[in-house]
């Protein structure tokens, strides 16, 4: 439907102050992750909570988070929410969540998975003009391609920085 396809936008609610989010996920979240975060949709009033799909929940869900005043740590943080809250049993939890992001000009990249790491692959490449061209698998033969490191998040625009999210015990 039209309300499933990617990339899924997220609009603030009424005075919420916050800009629009948009999102594209590869991976499943399984309960009882998704019905957490079904649960904190709910009690901030978004109708979001009751989708039948897994993108639109986490896509209203990690909008909420974000802060427009620290948009790549306020992400990067949510996102290690979102892993720990998983991290008991993440079979159980998710398969993948492989995310492209779109935020008030900035563009992020994740790549995460708890099974299939050949299948959950994400990669980016470097385009002539400036910026990157960001992919499941790689779409020609340029030397330049470069996997996505599983666990940290990337910032495709401005200062291209990155956000570790699995902290090394």
């Amino acid at each position: 439907t039209s309300e499933n396809a990617h990339p899924i936008r997220i609009d603030p609610l009424p005075g919420e102050g916050r800009d629009p989010f948009l999102m594209t996920h590869n991976g499943t979240l399984k309960a009882p992750l998704l019905s957490s975060l079904r649960e904190d949709l709910r009690e901030r009033g978004r109708s979001e909570a009751s989708a039948d799909n897994d993108t639109v929940v986490l896509a209203a869900w990690l909008a909420g988070q974000v802060d427009p005043e620290a948009r790549g740590e306020s992400l990067a943080e949510a996102l290690r929410e979102l892993i720990a809250r998983g991290a008991d049993d993440p079979l159980e939890s998710y398969t993948g969540i492989n995310l492209l992001i779109g935020l008030a000009g900035s563009f992020y990249a994740l790549r995460w998975f708890s099974k299939a790491p050949d299948y959950y692959t994400l990669w980016r490449r470097p385009l002539e003009e400036g910026g990157w061209l960001v992919a499941s698998e790689r779409t020609d033969d340029s030397p330049d391609w470069e996997a996505l490191t599983p666990g940290r998040l990337y910032t495709l625009t401005g200062d291209e920085e990155t956000y570790d999210l699995v902290r090394n015990k």
